[in-house]
């Protein structure tokens, strides 16, 4: 258990902060984003506004007749959408109290195309005396599995037998004017077969490996049991019901005992989902107490592992986890007392920074916390008077803030791990905005919000908004990250394994990695290249320089690591790997494709590991050779010595044109490519200027110039596009 004793207390005044308070409506949701441009912050741009509907469901009738529970909105709410291979699936409810209630799913690809929308034979239920209001806790939760295809909608659930619609295989990402009612199968009430179940809040999550998690609520609000299922989409089947979480059930649990654990959807990072979630007792509920403390679990890549954050010794639980003090990360006062109304917010980066928030009952931003933990430390500092944190991606947070009134998006960002929010964009949409949901993927931050310009309506149009992270100009960048280490990138190391204390060996090209007893050659020898977002790295072989062994260590087959011959800097997730710190030269290696560390089996092969305490996943660095970082991309030198340059390119940062100048190469191939690997410029040159004219393909951002001599060497170089 982390005690709250150890917690660094520091008072934020919210009038500094300029915070708008609760009665200007500010909806406060917070985003974390990957960084394409190194260890460069970028700000954001507007990519496409568009109108999904003009019929979203809301829940009014005329002559001030009772028309909700809980809410009046309902289309967006909840695990509403989600993006895949740059679609937008978003389900809602068509408008019409009497009328309407259609259960709909709507589909676009983002930069082209307009929204296309299925109407499928379902209906919102209403509920009360005489079945006439509406609930907005029977929100709608969307999955798309990228391995079979398949589209995956729950809806209508609030302690409810489970209502759920699959498609047919490969039918997600059809062409638009396929996209029909019949790519649907029917709704059936179980996921796995012969297996009917009840449901509440179901929440779909997809991991590293392209499975589906669906956890949720069997039970009641105070005495329930939290639930998962995961979907192969190798073989399109759901996994029998799993208990991780009890709250209810004799006699393990006494009566007085019952409670449930409210939780938003767990947060993929580093490979694992973290769960962080505050307690409903049972107990208590006479006294008008809701949701108290905060707890924070590391579930795992599926879920169904589950133990503590503790930086360098986690604990591994028992599942069905019942006792969950091992996971309290604070015990934040509420006013009165009363607890909080819903679920915390959570936030994990990639390196493992953690944000939780917490809001208490009454509407006083004096008992508003938010609780962050830098990576590789082992305590929280508390921020009082403020909650603002959410979903973490990669190792920045952005925070979007909408004022509901002027339709004004305002989206800030910080360094994971840190609390200094600064404003990346202000968007004026001129729109009137209600019930908001937002995520971020691939650098795309998608904003759907409600049309609230008329409350008088039973149908409300619903927007949509797509920024675009990294095409802005480089802002400060963050703060070094690996945690208490120097800079691990100024020299050459030996790998020495602390389990075998054999050393990392080269292999040839598409052969996998091995470790062996002597420690002599280049081939021994390896570096550590940036080349990502500040945590990211590739791992690089000295002897590639000779055109043989390994080059930037990459995912081989059934979990092995192969050689690549290639050189740095690599950008795809199977070559990039982020460094975890754990003293005294020694560290791990995480991949970011799958969240597997770099080790070695009793074969002595090189492979990749779930396992993140064994010490077949440590290493020991022993330093050879320091590099030259003169003006490096890196650590590939290109030398400012006016005798010896290879490589300059002026001006730079330019907004018109520039020259790139070669000294020493008489042919070579120039190549010039975005923080995402495309390539916007090519040309094969014979002498020792290029001028380059910037034309439509150089958006402002990074690049990394690219210049293959003809005897085979390779140099970069940085260019900056204002």
């Amino acid at each position: 258990m982390i005690s709250t004793n150890s917690l660094e207390k520091k008072k934020i005044n919210l009038k500094k902060l300029k915070i708008f308070d609760h009665a200007k409506e500010l909806l406060v949701l917070a985003l974390c984003v990957f960084i394409f441009s190194g260890t460069y912050a970028q700000k954001v741009e507007l990519l496409e506004r568009s109108k999904i509907t003009k019929e979203g469901l809301y829940f009014w009738y005329p002559n001030g007749k009772k028309a909700f529970h809980y809410a009046s909105s309902i289309s967006p709410r909840g695990d509403c959408f989600t993006i895949v291979n740059d679609y937008i699936f978003f389900g809602w409810y068509k408008g019409g109290m009497k009328n309407g209630r259609d259960l709909m799913i709507s589909r676009k690809k983002i930069g082209s195309g307009k929204w296309v929308t299925v109407k499928l034979p379902h209906k919102n239920t209403l509920i009360g005396p005489k079945k006439e209001w509406g609930d907005s806790h029977n929100t709608i939760s969307v999955g798309v599995s990228k391995t079979d295809g398949t589209i995956h909608i729950f809806y209508d659930h609030h302690n409810d037998p489970l209502k759920y619609i699959v498609s047919k295989k490969n039918t997600a990402f059809v062409k638009d004017s396929e996209f029909k009612i019949g790519i649907f199968n029917k709704t059936r009430g179980y996921l796995a077969a012969g297996e009917p179940i009840r449901i509440t809040y179901p929440k779909v999550t997809e991991n590293n490996q392209g499975d589906l998690i669906v956890n949720y609520r069997k039970g009641s609000a105070v005495g329930g049991n939290e639930m998962i299922h995961v979907y192969n989409g190798k073989k399109s089947t759901w996994s029998k019901a799993k208990m991780v979480m009890r709250g209810a059930g004799k006699p393990d649990v006494e009566v007085k005992d019952r409670n449930y654990a409210y939780a938003p959807p767990p947060v993929l990072a580093g490979g694992n989902l973290y769960y962080g979630f505050s307690v409903r007792w049972a107990r208590k509920k006479d006294d008008g107490v809701l949701n108290e403390d905060l707890y924070v679990a590391n579930t795992g890549s599926k879920m169904d592992t589950w133990k503590t954050i503790d930086f360098k010794n986690p604990k591994n639980l028992k599942l069905p986890v019942q006792d969950y003090s091992p996971l309290l990360v604070a015990k934040p006062k509420s006013k009165g007392g009363k607890g909080s109304s819903g679920g915390p917010s959570l936030a994990v980066s990639d390196r493992g920074d953690v944000h939780i928030s917490y809001r208490s009952r009454g509407n006083d931003s004096k008992f508003d916390y938010t609780y962050v933990r830098k990576a590789g430390t082992k305590d929280f500092k508390e921020y009082a008077g403020i909650a603002k944190t959410g979903i973490a991606y990669g190792n920045r947070i952005y925070n979007v803030a909408i004022n509901k009134g002027n339709g004004q998006i305002t989206i800030q960002s910080t360094e994971a791990g840190a609390f200094d929010y600064k404003n990346d964009l202000v968007y004026k949409s001129g729109d009137v905005l209600g019930s908001s949901s937002v995520q971020i993927v691939n650098g795309k931050l998608v904003v759907i919000s409600e049309d609230r310009s008329n409350t008088k309506t039973d149908s409300q149009g619903i927007f949509c908004y797509v920024f675009q992270i990294g095409k802005g100009t480089v802002v400060t960048p963050p703060q070094p990250t690996e945690p208490n280490t120097a800079d691990i990138t100024t020299s050459w190391y030996k790998f020495k394994n602390v389990s075998s204390g054999k050393f990392l060996h080269a292999a040839q090209t598409g052969n996998t990695i091995k470790t062996v007893a002597s420690q002599s050659g280049f081939d021994k020898q390896w570096r550590i290249v940036k080349a990502g977002n500040g945590s990211l790295f590739n791992i690089d072989n000295r002897k590639t320089n000779n055109n043989s062994g390994s080059g930037v260590l990459a995912e081989g087959n059934k979990n092995t690591i192969a050689g690549t011959n290639m050189e740095p800097v690599k950008l795809q997730e199977d070559k990039q790997w982020s460094v975890v710190s754990l003293g005294g030269n020694i560290y791990q290696f995480k991949l970011k494709k799958n969240g597997r560390y770099l080790a070695q089996n009793k074969n002595d092969k090189g492979v990749l590991q779930v396992a993140d305490t064994s010490d077949q996943t440590k290493w020991e660095l022993i330093q050879t050779d320091a590099i030259d970082k003169t003006n490096t991309l890196g650590g590939i030198n290109i030398s400012e010595d006016k005798n010896t340059t290879v490589v300059d390119v002026y001006p730079n940062p330019t907004s018109d044109r520039f020259t790139i100048t070669l000294r020493g190469i008489n042919k070579a191939q120039v190549t010039i490519s975005d923080m995402l690997g495309k390539r916007v410029f090519s040309k094969n040159v014979a002498n020792k200027n290029v001028e380059v004219v910037r034309d439509s393909k150089f958006t402002p951002g990074m690049y990394i110039v690219t210049i293959t001599g003809d005897s085979g060497q390779v140099y970069f170089s940085k260019l900056i596009i204002k």
